[in-house]
């Protein structure tokens, strides 16, 4: 589940937290677990998750995939802060790139082929 933009996986272990998701298409289900990863179509990856219909008993899944069209809201802990967890996303994207860049050939780039 890698995709060419990470821009709102979490950074390490530590900024992950509880999320509650709110789902209009499955009746106002809320899901709540910590978040593993997410793309940049803001699909999901929850690991121990809480899944409350509302009005019927709690279910409980250790691995959960929720596509970001399912999803109405995200509610997220007070003590993460999602701006820097994106910043440091984007720092590890922006350096991967350049040490992309530096490993390419000069006689293969300037003919405008990539190995």
């Amino acid at each position: 589940m890698r995709n060419k933009l990470e821009g709102f996986e979490s950074a390490s272990k530590t900024s992950q937290s509880l999320f509650g998701i709110d789902q209009p298409k499955w009746n106002d289900t809320i899901i709540r677990g910590t978040l593993e990863s997410a793309d940049q179509l803001m699909s999901l990856i929850l690991t121990d998750a809480t899944v409350e219909p509302l009005q019927q008993p709690k279910k409980f899944a250790d691995f959960l995939f929720l596509k970001g069209k399912h999803i109405r809201y995200v509610h997220m802990a007070s003590s993460i802060d999602p701006t820097s967890i994106i910043e440091q996303t984007r720092n590890r994207i922006r350096q991967a790139k350049l040490l992309h860049q530096r490993t390419i050939d000069p006689l293969t780039a300037a003919k405008g082929i990539q190995e």
